[in-house]
């Protein structure tokens, strides 16, 4: 709490001035402090300090911010300015003529003039990331509050209104318009904050406050002072007025001490965040509990009314058409989710190949061999099946590079694994083990095999020359080594890889072109 009071002195110190303000107020009120006289100088002159005081505080705002921002606070301003004079006007009565003010009275152009422009000043505050729009199903949201809260408006206020007055139709005319105007204000923050979809910032949510207690605080004037009598001095109601203007007050003082000195980017009221998320979910059907209890309510009665009946009926077609756009909206992202699940595993697939292919020759590579040669392994040891080992190497390749460029050598090399891959049958494998050495996992095959299967290879070879790029034609041998797979004396991969690496090495000592088969720490010519 003292971090808190230390980083934002001036907002503490504010909410602690409005707070003791208001229980002052509020006990003046209760306790009835000087009697008459006391009330009316409550009304007149003290209830005038809350808008003036926040007509200052947003001024300050505006004279710190720049851009909408500014813009926006200076707006509240002159709207906060135009409700201070109005209840100037309304007190003059009063102080000036000592008279209770008529229910249409000078007052009333600047009542009005100042809702367009705090619904304004809301839009500009209140400002949405860039790029946003309200898509429908928040148009819909929106609508369907607001539906509800128009035929709350009429079932409660306006019609017992018009039911219990004796105005002429042109004061009614400019009565109706205070709920109208505070619906236009509702709508405003319902509509801005949908497009916002941010997290809320405190002189946000104290705008928000401000302007739903002003609603509610007019409302109730105006059913009370058409229906049941307004006690123009002392009314309880004046606490919802005197908090509304203390909310907007607030809010101007947090935002201006929150902005920085000079420099750094100015922060915005609402930020493209997380936010309304589940509000947003929840709201439109908890919206039908009101006018479902309404109707239920007239109906026990044994008196429908048909503005609820009708208002009821436009909701639920609002809430079934909103739930369709989120059917649809579902389907859509589930369309999107199954698209890119396609892709991350052909994507997937894709790297997994990679991973274990041979750039150059397009076979298998180590990491694919030595992972297959272990499950073969394992395979032989279970079921008591063959397995043999065959590896070759491409004799004279550093003289093919070194005489006819390395373009050459990785064109001998292809035409090899090219030769290997179909020599093999299905079941084998044939890799790239290093940069001249292939390995050959030949499955189900026993050593006679396994050196017949080499010999055919290697015979392959020499019968087709490799042809290069220049149109040349190179004779191409390898030296291959054999080694059958022996569960009795060798325990893992390496000893069966060793064993044909040694009788291929002895292929390459005896001349060259040929193949030799492991014998224990020997070999033999196949």
């Amino acid at each position: 709490m003292f971090s808190i009071w230390k980083r934002q002195r001036a907002t503490a110190l504010s909410l602690g001035v409005a707070a003791a303000f208001t229980v002052a107020y509020a006990l003046w009120l209760a306790l009835r402090i000087g009697g008459e006289p006391g009330l009316r100088y409550l009304s007149d002159v003290a209830f005038q300090l809350p808008p003036m005081a926040a007509s200052i505080a947003c001024l300050i705002a505006a004279w710190r911010s720049r851009g909408r921002e500014r813009l926006g606070w200076a707006a509240f301003a002159a709207g906060l300015a135009s409700w201070s004079a109005a209840e100037w006007i309304w007190s003059g009565y009063d102080l000036f003529f000592r008279a209770e003010p008529p229910l249409l009275s000078a007052a009333d152009p600047f009542y009005y003039l100042a809702y367009p422009l705090v619904i304004g000043a809301i839009a500009l505050l209140v400002t949405p990331p860039r790029g946003s729009r309200l898509d429908a199903k928040s148009s819909l949201d929106a609508l369907l509050l607001m539906t509800v809260l128009a035929v709350i408006a009429w079932e409660w206020l306006l019609t017992p209104i018009y039911e219990h007055t004796d105005a002429s139709k042109f004061e009614l005319f400019v009565v109706f318009g205070y709920p109208a105007a505070d619906l236009a204000l509702l709508a405003a923050i319902i509509l801005t904050f949908y497009r916002a979809r941010g997290a809320l910032s405190v002189p946000a949510l104290l705008l928000v406050a401000g302007a739903v207690m002003m609603t509610a605080s007019d409302g109730a004037y105006l059913y009370a002072a058409t229906v049941t009598g307004y006690d123009v001095f002392g009314n309880p109601l004046e606490l919802g007025w005197v908090v509304s203007y203390f909310a907007f007050g607030i809010a101007a003082v947090a935002h201006a001490e929150s902005l920085p000195q000079s420099g750094a980017e100015r922060p915005r009221l609402a930020t493209g965040a997380r936010g309304l998320r589940v509000l947003g979910l929840a709201l439109p059907y908890a919206a039908l509990v009101p006018l479902a209890a309404l109707n239920l309510y007239d109906l026990l009665n044994g008196a429908p009314d048909t503005a609820l009946v009708a208002g009821m009926i436009a909701a639920i077609a609002l809430v079934a058409a909103r739930q369709f756009l989120t059917l649809r909206e579902l389907a859509d992202s589930h369309e999107t989710l199954e698209g890119l699940n396609a892709q991350l595993q052909e994507s997937m697939g894709i790297e997994h190949h990679l991973a274990r292919t041979d750039a150059l020759t397009g076979i298998p590579n180590r990491r694919f061999v030595d992972e297959l040669l272990d499950a073969e392994i394992l395979r032989a040891n279970r079921y008591g099946g063959h397995l043999a080992l065959a590896m070759a190497d491409v004799d004279a390749l550093k003289a093919i590079n070194d005489t006819y460029g390395h373009e050459a050598g990785d064109e001998v090399l292809r035409y090899v694994a090219q030769r290997a891959r179909e020599s093999c049958r299905n079941v084998d494998i044939v890799g790239r083990y290093g940069g001249d050495e292939f390995v050959f996992v030949l499955v189900s095959t026993g050593c006679d095999d396994a050196s017949a299967f080499a010999e055919r290879f290697r015979r392959r070879l020499m019968d087709a020359p490799a042809t290069t790029r220049g149109k040349r034609s190179l004779r191409v041998s390898v030296s291959l080594g054999v080694a059958p797979w022996d569960a009795a004396s060798m325990k893992t991969a390496a000893e069966l890889i060793r064993q044909a690496d040694r009788a291929m090495y002895a292929a390459k000592a005896g001349g060259r072109n040929r193949t030799m088969v492991a014998t224990g720490d020997a070999a033999r010519a196949a």
